[in-house]
């Protein structure tokens, strides 16, 4: 067992990461993420189309909550082919 939390931060307050602000939850539909971020939807089914945001497709897309971390903490996508 990891601790409860798998070493993410989140404030008790709001049941959010405080990373990238997401639900916190370990798979996270692009809607929630857009919600968080100042990304459209769109655009985060679209880096998920590309292999620019970690996540898998299951009938609709998923982003995975940890990968979104570790993309985020190392300074977000490095390139931005999915615009809007």
């Amino acid at each position: 067992m990891r601790g409860g939390n798998g070493g993410k931060r989140w404030t008790r307050s709001d049941n959010r990461c405080t990373t990238c602000g997401c639900p916190r939850r370990p798979w996270l539909t692009p809607k929630e993420v857009a919600a968080a971020l100042p990304w459209s939807a769109r655009k985060v089914r679209r880096m998920l189309q590309l292999g620019l945001l970690p996540g898998r497709k299951i009938g609709t897309w998923l982003v995975s909550h940890q990968g979104l971390d570790r993309l985020m903490n190392a300074g977000g996508p490095k390139k931005d082919n999915a615009h809007d």
